[in-house]
Parts: C-alpha cells; sequence; structure tokens
C-alpha cells in the first residue's frame, strides 16, 4: 500500500455506548488507514429504535486508506454487533479559490459610457376617452 493509491474518506458510525469507540478505531488500524480528524462523540436520541435502542452515540472520522480495502472495512463493520450504523464517504472534492487579476488602472478609472433610453409613460385618458375608445373597439 503506497501513499499515492491512498484515498481520502469520511466515516460517520452510531455505537450502543461510548466506551464502544475503540471497536472502530481496531477496524481502522486493521486496513492501516491514516486518521486525520477525530469528531467528538455525542449521545443522540433515534428517531425510531434500531435494535431495541432508543439512543446511540454519534461520532465521525476522516481518514486515508486504500480503496482495495474498504470492502473488508465495511464488511467487519456490518457483522459488529455493537456498531448500530455506519456510513463511508468520500468527501467532495475542496474547491479551489479562483485567482483574480487585478485590472490595469486605465480601465478602472474611465467611466462607463451607457447611454439609457427615456422611459415612455403612457398617456392618462379622461374618463370620456375611455369611453370613444370602448365604442370604437365595440363597433
Amino acid at each position: 500500500m503506497t501513499e499515492e493509491n491512498k484515498k481520502e474518506y469520511e466515516i460517520s458510525f452510531l455505537l450502543k455506548s461510548a466506551d464502544l469507540i475503540s471497536e472502530i478505531d481496531n477496524a481502522l488500524k486493521i486496513i492501516q488507514a491514516n486518521i486525520s480528524e477525530r469528531g467528538q462523540l455525542k449521545d443522540v436520541r433515534l428517531a425510531y429504535p434500531i435494535q431495541k435502542h432508543h439512543s446511540g452515540f454519534f461520532g465521525f472520522y476522516f481518514f486515508e486508506a486504500d480503496p482495495a480495502v474498504m470492502a473488508d472495512l465495511r464488511q467487519s463493520l456490518t457483522l459488529n454487533e455493537k456498531v448500530l450504523r455506519f456510513l463511508i464517504i468520500t468527501p467532495p472534492i475542496k474547491k479551489r479559490q479562483p485567482y483574480y487579476q487585478s485590472r490595469p488602472s486605465s480601465v478602472a478609472s474611465e467611466p462607463s459610457s451607457v447611454t439609457s433610453r427615456p422611459v415612455q409613460l403612457p398617456q392618462v385618458l379622461s374618463n370620456e376617452a375611455l369611453e370613444q375608445k370602448l365604442e370604437e373597439i365595440l363597433k
């Protein structure tokens, strides 16, 4: 396993108790993953029972591992009864900030010559003029 073959992943997991975090650590150690960030474990109340549990401990890790061993990690966590749920994703690629070049000062100092056409407002017609137009249309 070389450094150039490794990809970055994120694993989110839900455990039965807080002291079972070692199960995730051991599974990642077996596949020789490099953990870059560990999220704090939080006690969460579940919207519906999972394996007769109404609460669990949610956590997440960012790590680098070889894509060839990800199937082994998924299988080991699926078979582990202490892990209620888990999800492994590849985080989105961070977009680079666009590099803006400053414009030449001569372009910035010139005012733009935008000509605007005057907006024509419709003429206000009196009631008599409106009635005449209606009579012409109805004929």
